[in-house]
């Protein structure tokens, strides 16, 4: 898509440090990184929302994370990655194309786990969790 960083720097107009890349994935350095070997795997395709995938994208993504989650872990000694994606803008996603996080970890870092990141939101007091359930399956296609 036009404009996209992400597939401007897969096609080669913008310089990315390629660490993997297959038919449907490719995986580069975060131009930004939270630590070293900070690394984001990214479909091919331009498609903004997870949701949006094929399952054959999802499941290459899904392949690239975990080949490039192993190589971090050896690379840089860690024993602990924080993987993630921000699903949309309103989950913090600045680049509109999806994209997983890796995240290299070490104990002592100063980044706390996922949970922090709602530390100060609005939290959920009571809820029917029977009904969540419900709600979530009922929805799941087969």
């Amino acid at each position: 898509m036009d404009g996209c960083v992400f597939c401007r720097v897969m096609s080669g107009e913008l310089k990315g440090y390629i660490v993997y890349r297959d038919q449907l994935v490719m995986a580069f350095l975060d131009a930004y990184p939270l630590a070293e070997g900070h690394t984001l795997v990214v479909p091919r395709r331009h498609v903004q929302r997870f949701e949006d995938l094929t399952e054959e994208e999802a499941c290459a993504l899904s392949r690239a994370l975990l080949k490039v989650s192993r190589a971090i872990s050896r690379s840089f000694g860690v024993d602990a990655l924080t993987i993630g994606v921000n699903d949309g803008p309103e989950a913090g996603q600045v680049v509109p194309h999806v994209h997983v996080h890796v995240i290299p970890r070490r104990q002592g870092d100063g980044a706390g786990n996922l949970h922090a990141i709602f530390r100060n939101a609005r939290r959920i007091s009571s809820v029917d969790m029977d009904e969540v359930a419900r709600r979530i399956s009922s929805n799941i296609e087969p």
